[in-house]
């Protein structure tokens, strides 16, 4: 309404209508608050869902958002014994190295109230694992819901004139190319046998990788790091050193950018340099006697793994003996599968459960390991296997059964039987069985504490059930996964003040 005709209005007309305008104002701004959820994943008994509005593109490609598992019904929380439906997490993702890592995770009652949040350490990016619900979540978020970025408009007027500096350092690292390329000709004294630097021809090579390394510079929206250009201009100084003789026979591989040109180190048959168009990597030279190994770093996803304060397996000692709550086992005899995953022998079941401080926990798999991991007040157990469980909102459980020599187990007797003839094979038998309640022994007392994976990522915050009693393989069996795996058990992990409480049987 044009505002001359409104003062035409009564004045009670033109209050009611500014009151309504400012309601809807209020109104609308509220719903563009509220979260946007949408459901990627419903196993059964939850579902998996993102906030689409919380969906934040980082400067350096990756992305922050929100998201929820969403529980069928109200479950026991094991710190503050009330129920909770909801378990809310803001994560980082990084969708080229398939990497996240948690920011802030939210309880929220049924009628999503906070219950508690989680304290989280600070930590680096870990790897998202195949087949778990983050990594739907990830292939969702990278692929479906992701944000895409606008291309940059073209440059007009006075912006037309002015110099990218990625295209600026693209184009000084050709020209480093071709400087290096001159000296070397220079060098060898073979200029006859090469082709003459044509500076028609160097501009347009030159104007050839700046126009192609200016498309490179921007992957899925995101700017070319000058970290990485560094690095080539670095490696191209130390081919070029190398060249004159001043840089040590060993050299780095070098991946040029798809437009670049790249040439190994001259020799008295020397190929002709290979096109622009086609990518070239620089080969590193055979290793020598006299040249020491390389150690590879470890991987930034170990981190948690060197610097946790949680880490498993520990010596357990000085429990504090209390009245532990019994275990409900209801394991049944189920159909299984069985890898050798190149650092262990595990059998994976479907249909087991345990009952624990009101939780249920699934079975996923059972894992071998010699000697056991755990130790009891110093004492060393010839194996150990490791009985996976998971909770319907993502609460880890290993319940651990230590390992002696004695009589023939059946259990173990028919994970023998079908070992895979090689790793990474898995077996599934089409009609054998196994029944984990062979593994349980007869007393079930035990120690629980918090602890974490023994494998990278070494995830911490994982509920920890030693069975104080260990349970009996024959020889044979133990000599079996003795030479498959000698030596597989991670080594003792500090406790760090960790609580420790042991049952009274």
């Amino acid at each position: 309404m044009n505002p001359a005709n409104s003062r035409m209005l009564p004045r009670p007309l033109r209050i009611t209508g500014r009151f309504l305008a400012c309601f809807l104002a209020l109104h609308g701004f509220a719903a563009l608050a509220e979260p946007s959820w949408r459901a990627i994943e419903s196993p059964p008994g939850r579902s998996i869902e993102v906030d689409a509005k919380s969906i934040e593109r980082e400067a350096q490609g990756t992305l922050v958002a929100t998201s929820r598992l969403v529980l069928a019904r109200e479950i026991s929380d094991a710190r503050t014994s009330a129920p909770y439906r909801f378990i809310q997490t803001t994560s980082r993702y990084d969708c080229d190295k398939r990497t996240s890592v948690t920011l802030k995770r939210l309880f929220l009652k049924a009628d999503q109230t906070l219950l508690r949040e989680d304290e989280l350490r600070e930590s680096g990016m870990l790897p998202v694992r195949n087949g778990t619900l983050e990594e739907r979540v990830l292939r969702e978020l990278c692929h479906t819901l992701m944000p895409e970025r606008a291309p940059d408009p073209p440059p007009t007027g006075q912006d037309a004139g002015r110099t990218n500096p990625a295209e600026t350092t693209n184009t000084n690292t050709a020209e480093a190319t071709n400087a290096a390329n001159a000296t070397n000709t220079t060098k060898t004294g073979s200029t006859a046998n090469r082709t003459a630097t044509n500076p028609a021809n160097t501009a347009n090579t030159t104007n050839a990788a700046t126009s192609a390394a200016g498309r490179a510079s921007t992957v899925s929206g995101r700017p070319l790091r000058e970290a990485s250009l560094r690095e080539q201009l670095d490696a191209i100084k130390a081919i070029a050193a190398a060249r004159l003789g001043d840089a040590p026979a060993q050299t780095v591989p070098l991946r040029m950018p798809a437009s670049g040109t790249a040439h190994a180190p001259a020799t008295a048959s020397s190929a002709p340099a290979a096109s622009a168009a086609s990518p070239a990597i620089l080969p590193a030279p055979l290793p020598s006697a006299a040249a020491p190994a390389t150690v590879p770093s470890p991987p930034a996803t170990a981190s948690l793994c060197a610097t946790g304060q949680r880490q498993s397996p520990i010596d357990i000692r000085n429990g504090i003996v209390v009245d532990l709550e019994p275990i409900t086992f209801e394991y049944l005899p189920s159909l299984f599968s069985i890898l050798d995953t190149g650092d262990s022998v595990e059998a994976r079941v479907t249909g087991n459960r345990l009952r624990l401080l009101g939780k249920t926990y699934t079975l996923e798999r059972i894992r071998f390991s010699r000697p056991a991991e755990e130790r009891l007040a110093g004492r060393v157990f010839v194996m150990g296997a490791h009985l996976e469980h998971i909770a319907e909102d993502g609460e880890r459980l290993i319940l651990a059964i230590l390992l002696e020599k004695g009589e023939a187990n059946a259990l173990v007797q028919t994970l023998w039987n079908y070992l895979p003839l090689e790793r990474e094979r898995e077996v599934r038998p089409p009609t054998a069985t196994i029944d984990p309640n062979t593994l349980l022994p007869a007393q079930r007392g035990y120690h629980t504490y918090l602890g974490s994976l023994t494998r990278p990522p070494c995830t911490e915050d994982v509920t920890w059930i030693v069975l104080k009693t260990p349970v009996s393989i024959s020889p044979e069996q133990e000599a079996i996964f003795a030479r498959l795996y000698p030596k597989n058990a991670r080594p003792i992990q500090p406790t760090h003040g960790r609580r420790i409480k042991s049952s009274r049987d």
